[in-house]
Order: C-alpha cells, then structure tokens, then sequence
C-alpha cells in the first residue's frame, strides 16, 4: 500500500514551498498524521517516518537496505570526515575515532565549558539584549577548541568564530541534494569561511608535539589513532577535515542547545526558578564542572526536554531495495527521512506535546516511551558521535549562565529558522537581567579552566 500524502500539499510543487519557508511548522503538521507519509518534492517522493514502529524497523535495516544520502554536499566542505563518508568506509572510520570519546577524556573535555560561559556572560551589560544564538555558538566554538587543541584556556585565533562557523553549517546544509543551492556569492562566502579555519586548524595541528607522549587534546588524539585492522593512521589531510567537521558541528550543535534552553527557560520562569535553586545550591556562585553533572539532575531534565522539542529536522536515508515500512511500500531508491522533529511532538508519544515540561522525563515517566520515540542527536550508524560531550556541555553552560543571570526574549521579535542540519533559528534575542551585584559577575571573567592529565 502507498503511504498517504502529508497534509500541505500544493499543486504542481507539492511541498516544496512550506518545506523552504517553514520546515519546522510543515514537520509539525505531520504529527499523528500517519506513521508513513510522502512530502511531495516536485516529480520526486520523499517518504517521511514519524512515528516510533518504522524508525525503529528502518533502523534495524539500516546498512543492509537503507545508506545514508546527501553526503556529497557536507563532503565539500568537510572532505573525509564522518558527514562525507558512507556505508563501510563510514563505519570503518567511526571504528577508528571512537578511541578520541573515551569516558574519562569525555569527563575531561567538559570541564573547559563552565570557565568559557562564564567569560562570555561578563561581558554582557545588565538591560541590553544579546543575540544567544551567537553568543551561545561562540561559546561553545571556544569550549570546541579548547577540547581540540588542549590549550586551556584558549581563545580561537580568529575574529568572530560564531559568525564564520554559523557560515560553514548554513554551506553543509545548503550544498546538500535535498534542498536548491545557494546563490554563487553566498556559497563563496561559506566556503571562504571553511577556509579560515582552516588555516586556523593547520597552524594547530603544525604545533602539536611530537608523537609518542599523551596527547593534550582531540587533535592529538586523531593524529595518533589507527584502524583496528589495517594499523594505518589518519593522514594529515584526513585529520584535519575530522578536526573542522568536529568544530563546526560541535559548536552549532552544542550552541544551539544552549540557545533553545535560555529562551525556554525565559517564557517559562517557574522552570528557571527551580533550576536556579538547584545551580545555588550545588555551584554557590562558581562555574560549573563535569563532577557537578550528577547533582544536577533538573537542569539534565531540561536539556532533554530542549533536545525534545528543538530535535533535527529530518535525517536522510536512500532505500538500495524496495521495502515494507509499518505496511507500506517503499520503492527501491526511493528517499526515506526519519523526522525527530515531528517524533518528538507525537501527541500519543507525549501528551500536551508543545509543553515544556522538563518532569516528563522522571525516571518513571521516561521509561514508558518505546524504542525509537526520542532521537535527538539522529539513529543508527550515523548517530552523532560526540552526542554525549555535546550534551554535557550545554548543561553546564545553562546551568553557570543561569547561576548569574536571567534572560528573557525579546517580546517582538519573530522566530525564523534558517536552513542547517540542527533546528537553529536566525536569531535569538534577549535582555539579560543581572541576579546579583554586577561587580561579581564580572570575577568569572578571571575564572580559568583546570589542567587535567589525559
């Protein structure tokens, strides 16, 4: 049986307008709409799966029936790493890089975050709004390269990061196949921005120490990891596409995070009262670390419910056979998406799903979702591979940032969000509002990151 077609369908083009112009409200639409719908694109199908039952059996064929699709797109401005690779050369690789997101270097790396927020929100001024779509970004990008380079702390050798690495994600997702390319001008500028840092990371790699102690940080680590069976390394080339890859998404994926958290926190003040009782009490004014995850349950719970509701758009697949999908037919090279986005809003999944309601994932309540309902950080052989670094360091960002200052939207401002591989809006402006004396907000800024022995 053919699955039905999504609810927006225009004439001739189908949903290739609402797809361009509101992604977001088009997946939303989608929800409790059938496990199996077909966005029309023009003369072309693209088989949507919103629901738990056939994400979870497409993840099952995943490899065998299903490869990843788009990679051609990222693979111009990343090369060799994960998001231009796919099928046995992409799990070969993964295989290779898992030694680089070990726990205990994990434990290590998210100690660099809590200093970095709270350098950044010294400098914000008490009364004027900040966009924390930027600001989060260049946070997490600092955060990024301080976890690349072992330098602690470090400042990225360039001005601006945010704006250049928000440039190299808007390139990925606009090169992509899914979607029409951008003007010639604007696909210079993102790749003139790839290029910058770059040469950033060329200089980083060109200092790094000799082979053969421990490294200090991510680049040395894959300067020294080898394939299980074949002993080879990375070449240099090679380690210096996964190092931009792991820049680029690290920072907008973890800064997006932190993002959608300050504004949810900022419409919803009985949330921020209880996170902020629980960041007094456990930090007592001071920048978050890695050991203060486990007594921080509530701001976990956040983070989750932010993961919930601001999930990827879509995650593409090709189908290499034709397949049956919760009894429908997939024809053979047909392009399947599974939709987080429209998932994670499933009404039977999660009742008042537009809420943000952080309880919803008590351990008692969390553990009736089936398998496949929650898949923030993507499924199967792709799933991200820094999720879990990622995770922790937008928590203990939220939770440093919140410990000193409240942030509210500003009220006339419209939401938009831009194309990209995570749900990312064009601009999230908001007034800060200082919780205590200014002057000691300012001591964070003196506040600098720990060594750690690796």
């Amino acid at each position: 049986m053919k699955p039905p077609v999504a609810p927006g369908a225009r004439a001739v083009l189908g949903h290739v307008r609402p797809l361009l112009k509101d992604l977001p409200g088009l997946l939303a639409s989608c929800a409790g709409a059938g496990p199996v719908q077909r966005l029309r694109l023009g003369p072309r199908d693209l088989y949507l799966l919103t629901e738990p039952e056939p994400v979870r059996q497409a993840l099952a064929l995943e490899g065998d029936a299903l490869c990843r699709v788009y990679e051609d797109g990222p693979g111009r401005l990343f090369g060799e790493a994960l998001l231009g690779t796919a099928g046995p050369a992409h799990r070969a690789r993964r295989r290779m890089l898992q030694p680089a997101f070990r726990h205990e270097l994990m434990a290590c790396h998210a100690d660099v975050i809590g200093p970095v927020a709270a350098r950044l929100a010294a400098n914000w001024s008490p009364g004027r709004p900040v966009d924390m779509v930027h600001e989060s970004v260049a946070c997490a990008a600092e955060a990024m390269w301080c976890v690349l380079t072992g330098v602690r702390p470090a400042r990225m050798p360039v001005s601006d990061p945010a704006r250049r690495i928000l440039d190299v994600d808007r390139g990925a997702a606009e090169e992509t196949g899914l979607f029409s390319r951008a003007p010639a001008p604007v696909r210079r500028r993102h790749r003139c921005a790839a290029a910058l840092l770059r040469r950033m990371l060329v200089h980083a790699i060109d200092t790094l120490p000799p082979p053969g102690g421990a490294p200090a940080g991510l680049l040395g680590v894959l300067a020294q990891v080898r394939d299980r069976t074949t002993r080879e390394r990375l070449s240099r080339r090679q380690v210096l596409d996964q190092a931009l890859e792991m820049l680029v998404a690290g920072a907008v994926a973890t800064g997006m995070i932190l993002a959608w958290a300050c504004h949810e926190l900022g419409r919803h003040p009985y949330v921020e009262h209880r996170l902020q009782e629980e960041t007094d009490e456990v930090l007592g004014g001071r920048p978050a670390r890695h050991e203060d995850l486990a007594r921080l349950p509530y701001a976990g719970r956040v983070v989750t419910e932010v993961l919930r509701l601001a999930a990827p758009p879509l995650v593409g697949r090709r189908a290499l056979r034709e397949l049956d999908l919760a009894g429908y037919r997939v024809p053979q090279g047909a392009d399947v998406a599974f939709c987080p986005h429209a998932l994670h809003r499933h009404p039977d999944l999660y009742p008042d799903p537009l809420r943000f309601d952080p309880d919803r994932w008590l351990p008692g309540r969390a553990r009736t979702l089936p398998r496949g309902a929650f898949l923030p950080f993507g499924a199967g052989d792709h799933q991200c591979i820094g999720s879990s670094l990622g995770t922790a360091h937008a928590t203990l960002a939220l939770c440093t940032i919140a410990g000193a200052w409240r942030l509210r939207p500003v009220p006339e401002h419209r939401i938009r969000c831009v194309r990209s591989n995570v749900l990312r809006p064009d601009a999230l402006p908001m007034t800060a509002e200082p919780r205590g004396p200014v002057g000691r907000l300012g001591a964070f800024g003196n506040v600098s990151p720990g060594g750690c022995s690796e």
